[in-house]
C-alpha cells in the first residue's frame, strides 16, 4: 500500500495536480481549504483577480458536494450526514483547473449535462442576464441555494465546463466536472 501512495502521488503531480481531496465535506473543511490555495496561489505570486477566481470555483464545487452528493458517510443515519465527493485544483502550464466528482441520482444526469450544455453556449453578455434574472427569480424548489453557482462558474471559467459521467447503480452515476480558470 506505501508504494501506492508514492505511484498516486507521482501520478498526480504528473497531471498537474496542487491539491486534491477525497472524502467527507463540511462548511468548515471548505473554508480552510479555501484559505489554503489562497496563500498558495498568492505565494506563486498570482495575480488578485486569478486567486479570487479560482478560489471562487472551489467553493462553488465544494458546496456543490456539500449539498448535492448522494454518497454519504457511513450510510446516513445522521440528521446532517457528512457528504462524500472528490475535488483537486492543478496548474497546466499558465492555466489553472478545478476538478470534482461526486455521485447523484441518474435521474439528474440529463438535466445537469443539459444546463451545462446551454450555459457553454452563451457569451459573457449573456452569463451575466441570466445571472441577473435568477437572482431576482430566487431558488429553485430543490435547490439549496440561489441556483447561480454553474452560471458563477461559467462567468469565472476560461472555456467551456467539461462534464462527464459513470453509471455506478441502477439509480446513481458519479458525475465530474472540470472548469479551467
Amino acid at each position: 500500500m506505501l508504494k501506492k501512495m508514492l505511484e498516486l502521488s507521482q501520478g498526480l503531480t504528473d497531471l498537474g495536480i496542487m491539491s486534491c481531496f477525497v472524502g467527507p465535506f463540511t462548511q468548515e473543511f471548505i473554508a480552510e481549504m479555501g484559505s489554503t490555495l489562497r496563500d498558495a496561489m498568492k505565494e506563486n505570486n498570482e495575480s488578485s483577480s486569478r486567486v479570487v477566481k479560482v478560489f471562487s470555483v472551489v467553493v462553488e464545487l465544494s458546496q456543490n458536494i456539500l449539498h448535492y452528493s448522494r454518497e454519504l458517510m457511513g450510510g446516513g443515519g445522521e440528521e446532517t450526514p457528512l457528504r462524500m465527493g472528490m475535488l483537486a485544483v492543478g496548474k497546466k502550464g499558465d492555466q489553472y483547473f478545478v476538478l470534482s466528482g461526486n455521485l447523484i441520482a441518474s435521474e439528474q444526469r440529463e438535466e445537469l449535462v443539459t444546463y451545462i450544455d446551454r450555459l457553454n453556449g452563451m457569451d459573457k453578455q449573456e452569463l451575466r442576464k441570466l445571472y441577473s434574472q435568477k437572482r431576482r427569480e430566487g431558488p429553485g424548489p430543490d435547490s439549496k441555494g440561489a441556483g447561480l453557482g454553474f452560471i458563477e462558474m461559467s462567468r469565472k471559467a476560461s472555456g467551456p465546463i467539461e462534464c462527464s459521467w459513470h453509471e455506478v447503480d441502477g439509480a446513481h452515476c458519479f458525475f465530474s466536472l472540470k472548469i479551467q480558470v
